[in-house]
């Protein structure tokens, strides 16, 4: 009798997982629900995120309730039922109430060892308060040092960006939804440079709204981040939603981890759609066996095909380069000397400046010159041409092209597999997104994904670092506060510098600008010209600053909920030459180094900086450009 074969499982309870050891200020308080700055690092990584963290707690207390086994963002599963890969330490503004450094430090030792016995590989972080002295960065760095882990220290960028607290924005020292991007904009900066998950299970909520499955097709976590939102980490929040903007004295509550209820069997919520997106330990060359379990629900599952048709084709043509106008038309008719196309009459399809297209496209790989004689049409007699390629028609979409289209799976024995002949056109390198849809509410309390195949992944990690250009400053330039710094800026005749409501600059900034996709400002930047290309980094302090809400107003006014996506998209042309080459980095509501690495290539001696955003209006105080000095 044929045995079934026991397929490899993919859930909540087995993730890969960063668990975050702390106090109120990663419990949270003040945020919006799914807006803890531990939330938001969740919505873009890959990994799965836990809290332990507890109002008025020290490493102590986190350790007394991890050897006790005390829940907190759950009524029964702790630490040792969360299985961290990772532990978060961040907590000392508590710790030192009650105690010296020395023994806040031996404290810490104790922890860390106790999470390692458990399993996890810690990260040990400063917070972003900054008035507790060099000491204790010096005292954090060597446990770090003893214990072979990393260390996250962002004392000195949030010195440079916290700047003046507007207190509506914070409740006594605790940050609320637009200010706890002090951490999680500077935590994310070391985060990211983990290796990637052996395997992880991210589960979303749809934003807004939708017609068509067609309308939730992504490939990036940014792009994911813009359509869904995550399930909640476990976390406390704000009561009263409307005070937002005002949250000094006001209400918070706990939220259970939705991943918790999950790994324990119980219902979490959805509407319409659930988003499951799965890395597992395989790519999708060593794949063989796929599928998503969900229990009795009744539902449908879509995966994306990235192959699946329809998608713009290229239409292929001869080209052949010309240096003046030849007078020819669409439909003229001519041969060429070329003995590839010895048995050719080519038709004039498209003309540019710089060359003709015609069909057929014998698809020959020549580059030879030579001449084109004239059957028939209004065009020169002969036409010399010093090259001869593959063109392509003008007509292709301009930007980039929309890749893959969701396809249905059957449901078979209760569960949706991938067929095998789609597997290579599914699974994102390690990465698998299943659309889950019912209209309506419904409930989902199991996720499981089933996989077999070949772990064939690459693990690649060089330990946290933090470039930090030390060159000199390039941008002759580089603040945005008042008429005198702007003078040196190309912007737009409205554009001048204010100072924003709520007062908030970063350090020696004397005000902002506003950008957006209509309104850029630019500089052409001057530097030595070199033989060799020199790496450099583009700095730009910025943010998204949505109108402040008061909670006397009708709360659909407001533009931060729990379901909006409060990111904008700050961009840098760098232009050499005429040709633009763009990045883009998020920013959130409050200030950030946004850092762009870019380089000076050799024999040049100037680029053009143009900057703008896209989604939403941003403000720029400043914009720095250095060298980086090995």
């Amino acid at each position: 009798m044929e045995t079934k074969k026991p397929y490899k499982i993919l859930n909540v309870a087995n993730t890969d997982k960063i668990g975050f050891i702390g106090d109120s200020y990663t419990e949270s308080h003040f945020s919006v629900e799914g807006k803890a700055y531990i939330c938001k690092l969740s919505l873009f990584s890959d990994y799965n995120y836990e809290n332990f963290a507890k109002s008025g707690d020290t490493y102590r207390g986190n350790l007394d309730r991890m050897r006790k086994h005390i829940p907190i963002y759950h009524d029964s599963l702790s630490w040792t039922d969360i299985k961290p890969k990772y532990a978060f330490f961040v907590s000392y503004t508590n710790d030192l109430k009650y105690m010296d450094e020395e023994q806040y430090l031996n404290d810490l030792r104790a922890t860390v060892e106790t999470v390692k016995g458990l399993g996890a590989i810690p990260i040990i972080a400063t917070e972003y308060h900054t008035n507790f002295g060099p000491g204790l960065q010096i005292g954090l760095k060597q446990i770090a040092k003893e214990y072979d882990c990393e260390f996250v220290d962002i004392i000195d960028s949030v010195r440079a960006t916290r700047g003046a607290d507007y207190v509506p924005f914070w409740s006594g020292t605790h940050p609320g939804t637009r200010s706890n991007h002090l951490l999680c904009d500077n935590f994310e900066v070391y985060l990211d440079q983990l290796p990637r998950p052996r395997q992880s299970l991210k589960v979303f909520r749809l934003r807004e709204a939708f017609t068509n499955v067609e309308e939730l097709v992504f490939n990036t976590n940014e792009e994911r981040a813009k359509l869904f939102k995550e399930i909640n980490v476990g976390h406390n929040c704000l009561v009263d939603y409307k005070r937002v903007d005002d949250v000094t004295s006001a209400e918070h509550a706990p939220i259970t981890s939705d991943y918790l209820k999950l790994q324990n069997g119980e219902a979490v919520s959805f509407k319409d759609v659930a988003l499951v997106s799965a890395v597992l330990p395989s790519t999708s060359l060593g794949l063989a066996y796929v599928a998503l379990e969900l229990g009795d629900v009744e539902v449908e599952v879509y995966v994306k095909d990235i192959l699946k048709a329809p998608y713009p084709t290229p239409t292929f043509y001869q080209r052949f380069d010309i240096e003046e106008d030849y007078g020819v038309q669409v439909g003229d008719t001519y041969t060429s000397d070329n003995p590839h196309f010895a048995d050719k009459v080519f038709t004039i399809q498209e003309i540019t400046d710089e060359a003709i297209l015609a069909l057929p496209y014998p698809r020959i790989a020549t580059n030879i010159p030579g001449k084109l004689t004239k059957v028939s049409g209004q065009g020169a007699d002969e036409i010399p041409y010093p090259y001869t390629a593959i063109g392509f028609s003008n007509d292709y979409p301009k930007g980039k092209a929309k890749v893959g289209h969701y396809v249905k799976l059957e449901r078979k024995d209760g569960k949706y597999i991938i067929p095998k002949e789609l597997m290579s056109h599914a699974v994102d390198y390690d990465k698998v997104h299943f659309l889950v849809v019912k209209k309506g509410e419904f409930e989902l309390n199991q996720i499981n994904v089933e996989w077999d195949g070949v772990e064939n992944k690459v693990y690649k990690s060089a330990g946290f670092s933090k470039v930090k250009a030390r060159g000199a400053e390039l941008v002759p330039y580089n603040f945005l506060g008042n008429e005198e710094q702007l003078s040196g800026w190309n912007i737009p005749e409205e554009t001048m510098a204010y100072t924003p409501v709520d007062g908030c600059l970063p350090k020696g900034c004397q005000g902002c600008v506003d950008v957006s996709e209509e309104k850029a400002i630019s500089q052409t930047v001057r530097y030595a010209m070199s033989e060799e290309t020199r790496d450099a980094q583009v700095t730009i302090t910025a943010r998204y600053f949505p109108e402040i809400f008061n909670p006397e107003d009708n709360y659909s006014n407001c533009k931060i909920t729990e379901m909006s996506y409060d990111y904008a998209d700050l961009c840098l042309d760098m232009i050499y030459n005429g040709k633009t080459f763009t990045q883009r980095r998020r920013v959130g509501m409050h200030w950030k180094q946004a850092t762009f690495d870019v380089v000076l290539p050799a024999y040049t001696d100037e680029v053009q900086l143009k900057i703008y955003s896209e989604g939403h209006e941003v403000q720029l105080v400043k914009v720095s450009m250095k060298t980086i000095e090995v």
